[in-house]
């Protein structure tokens, strides 16, 4: 059977499912299309609506998702939401109407943070065993994921991982900046030395937030983007060898859900550890043992450190293009 789905491409557990099942008359071929509750916040929309002081941006996301023409995940079940207060102040803003995923992204891109969903565990009503998750700038993505880890003795929560991949990840190569902020001025900035060395590469941004913080985004993002990094592109492991709360886990693992990685190289001392996005995932279901009919299942997972591929929606002409290959599948 072939299962095609659309939806579950944001990282997030249905909240309410809707599925369609089509049935080949003359093959063996079974289409499934899946649309899961992601897919309400982003054709919600609100109208004039006032935000009347100025407030951190995570503030704005909770705000935004309470509203009664968004409520998503439902707003009376606090649970399914784990939103951080932000750093980055976002100003007065009277009346907005606007898509709520797009303003949510955008908010999130004035952050510099992350917006997605992780595996939390015991499901609820609404969150399907998904909280929706929105990180203010320099928080882990990873405190509802799992860890990855090539180490001998593993903590809680880690899972042995068997193959790894690493390069030096060109797509996080930003050396210059042009960001918009909410007062309409542009404000730009360069890095004279990466651009000497690698050409200029310009991120553009329209940012929720006044003109001292725009330039302190695009200082912090050309800080992080300015000089390619060594990253771990993906990692394989075998999920049938797991314990079944550790394997359950790594089975609800979507494009965008949030994991550790853990390597240390050969010869070195030093561990690369670093938090990363999962941005495409195979399964590799074979025959372990016919007697009993148990099967190997070997999971690949796709990664990526990229700070945009946080704003990946489907559709998109501009925020559906992922820079980087996904694994195939």
């Amino acid at each position: 059977a072939h299962a095609r789905v659309h939806g579950e491409v944001y990282g997030v557990a249905p909240a309410e499912a809707d599925l369609d099942y089509i049935g080949g008359q003359s093959s063996a071929t079974v289409t499934i299309t899946v649309t899961d509750g992601f897919d309400r916040l982003g054709k919600a929309r609100f109208t004039a609506q006032n935000f009347s002081s100025a407030e951190k941006c995570g503030t704005r996301v909770a705000r935004v998702l309470s509203l009664s023409s968004v409520d998503y995940p439902n707003g009376s079940s606090p649970l399914d939401r784990d939103i951080d207060t932000g750093e980055v102040e976002t100003p007065v803003a009277n009346p907005v109407t606007d898509n709520a995923l797009d303003y949510i992204q955008q908010l999130t891109r004035t952050e510099n943070g992350r917006f997605l969903i992780n595996h939390a565990g015991a499901a609820s009503s609404t969150n399907f065993g998904g909280v929706l998750s929105w990180y203010s700038q320099n928080s882990s993505t990873t405190d509802r994921g799992i860890s990855f880890s090539d180490a001998k003795a593993l903590g809680t929560g880690s899972v042995q991982m068997t193959g790894l991949t690493l390069e030096y990840g060109s797509e996080l190569l930003f050396n210059s900046y042009a960001f918009t902020a909410s007062t309409g001025d542009l404000r730009t900035g360069t890095d004279t030395a990466s651009i000497a060395k690698f050409g200029e590469r310009v991120v553009t941004r329209t940012l929720l937030c006044d003109n001292t913080a725009t330039t302190n985004a695009g200082t912090y993002y050309l800080g992080l983007y300015s000089e390619p990094s060594l990253r771990i592109s993906s990692v394989t492991t075998d999920v049938d060898a797991m314990t079944a709360a550790d394997a359950e886990k790594c089975l609800h693992m979507n494009v965008m859900s949030g994991i550790t990685l853990s390597y240390l190289p050969p010869g070195s001392s030093t561990t690369l550890t670093g938090a990363y996005l999962v941005e495409g995932v195979t399964y590799d279901i074979t025959t372990k043992d016919m007697a009993t009919n148990a099967s190997r299942i070997r999971a690949t997972y796709a990664t990526s450190a990229q700070d945009t591929t946080g704003y990946w929606r489907l559709g998109d002409p501009v925020l559906s293009v992922l820079p980087t290959v996904l694994a195939p599948g």
